[in-house]
């Protein structure tokens, strides 16, 4: 709950203790996932090489006990590890190897943000076809997992791409969006994210402030079927 509300002071005295009773308990599947845990308010505090050690640790755990839903999952937190550096050619190969771990279990959540992530790097390298594979894949996973706060993300994504192929008022729909159900999730975590939108507020200038929020309640009214719908279906007439 602290790691979801942003507070990572919270969550690492949290994870270290978790991670102390997994060593005394010596189940090595519980110590794994606690190691993978504890990466996590490292890894958001700038402390790359303690988070890069305990994702180490995990990985190797991981496949000692030949699990491959939690090798994907700790494979995903290394490329997650150089995404938040801001180093994304060097995470998108973890997250090729993620979903290859990944195949035939049924971690839905985990997928889904590998396919989720990997579409971001994609679209940040103007990979737009690959781009929108990956996001087009993601909205299901993160539904089946009830997880609302993966879904404002990856409007977000689309928005991003919405300007990318020059349909702003699509854009703008799907920001507003992501900014209604933002509230729903009440997590702290997505200003964590590094996912403002790039491009939207010369967008809003280009368009007028009224027209553009005309635009952005259009998207906070939609219900959550509806806006991932929205999102995973363009007009034709998109360029």
């Amino acid at each position: 709950m602290a790691y979801w509300q942003a507070d990572m002071a919270g969550a690492g005295a949290a994870y270290s203790e978790a991670l102390q009773r997994a060593r005394r308990l010596g189940d090595r599947r519980l110590l794994a996932l606690a190691m993978y845990n504890a990466a996590f308010p490292h890894m958001f505090q700038v402390e790359r090489e303690e988070a890069q050690r305990l994702l180490a640790e995990a990985l190797a755990a991981a496949r000692e006990l030949g699990d491959a839903a939690l090798e994907g999952e700790v494979l995903w937190g290394i490329g997650t590890s150089f995404w938040v550096r801001g180093e994304k050619a060097a995470a998108e190969p973890w997250y090729d190897r993620a979903l290859e771990a990944l195949t035939g279990t049924d971690a839905a959540f985990i997928q889904g943000w590998s396919y989720r992530l990997r579409g971001v790097v994609r679209l940040g390298r103007a990979a737009l076809e690959e781009a929108r594979s990956d996001l087009e894949r993601s909205p299901a996973m993160f539904t089946a997992d009830g997880d609302v706060s993966g879904v404002v993300l990856l409007l977000r994504d689309f928005a991003e791409l919405a300007l990318t192929r020059g349909d702003p008022e699509r854009a703008l729909r799907l920001a507003g969006a992501a900014a209604g159900l933002e509230a729903a999730s009440q997590t702290g975590m997505l200003g964590y994210a590094q996912n403002q939108i790039a491009g939207l507020t010369g967008v809003t200038a280009s368009l007028g402030r009224e027209r553009a929020e005309s635009l952005m309640a259009e998207g906070r009214l939609m219900p959550l079927e509806q806006a991932i719908a929205f999102a995973r279906h363009p007009p034709p007439h998109t360029p």
